[in-house]
């Protein structure tokens, strides 16, 4: 059992999520993130949150947001732990599903997708998949999707800081950092985008990155 397993067990889900909420802080500045997406997120923004963990980042979205909804998808089977009770029910939560499962299902509507520190825990030799999953559906919405991708850029100090937390703490085996530029050449062989829209978010927060591109289904 991971050391983050034992902290959870021992402090319970509510404490467990103020103490992530704390230790997160030094690794991504959640407000500068939030501002980011708000600037990028449609006004009817529907959204799916793949990977969406305990849910931070979208419960600080919603909250200056009041009418975007989200559908939220882990391969975990504890997901939006830190999801108020303000923004609960504009959230559904589908704990234990992947993105290809996503495919079989006709009850989910969207118009913007977010991966966000998704990637990096995804092994190198399953990343292509993981992003033709995400095309194949998006084709199923049949209209433009914007996605937004966020991670982090290797090389510095807190992003090295970053991976051993996340090897050693978490307990995460396949956790491999990647450029901006080398996430956007593999995207661009599976989405083939008009362009990537960078944020400011590097030169706010480094090493956090964060762009977006519209994927328009032929």
């Amino acid at each position: 059992m991971s050391i983050g397993k034992v902290v959870r067990k021992v402090l319970g889900t509510k404490r467990f999520a103020n103490v992530a909420r704390s230790y997160r802080s030094f690794f991504l500045d959640i407000k500068k993130l939030t501002a980011t997406l708000d600037t990028i997120i449609p006004i009817n923004g529907k959204i799916l949150d793949i990977g969406g963990g305990d849910g931070e980042v979208i419960n600080q979205i919603l909250a200056i947001r009041k009418v975007l909804t989200v559908t939220m998808i882990d391969l975990s089977t504890s997901i939006g732990n830190s999801l108020s009770s303000s923004v609960r029910d504009r959230v559904k939560i589908l704990p234990g599903t992947s993105v290809k499962d996503i495919e079989i299902r006709n009850d989910i509507e969207f118009n913007t997708v977010i991966v966000s520190d998704v990637i990096h825990h995804i092994p190198p030799s399953m990343r292509q998949t993981f992003f033709l999953d995400i095309r194949s559906v998006c084709r199923l919405a049949n209209h433009p999707i914007l996605i937004i991708i966020k991670d982090v850029q290797p090389g510095t100090l807190v992003s090295y800081l970053g991976y051993f937390s996340d090897r050693f703490v978490s307990g995460d085996k396949n956790v491999s950092l990647i450029a901006q530029s080398e996430l956007q050449a593999q995207l661009s062989s599976v989405f083939n985008p008009e362009k990537f829209n960078d944020t400011n978010l590097f030169e706010i927060d480094r090493p956090n990155y964060a762009f977006y591109f519209t994927f328009r289904p032929s």
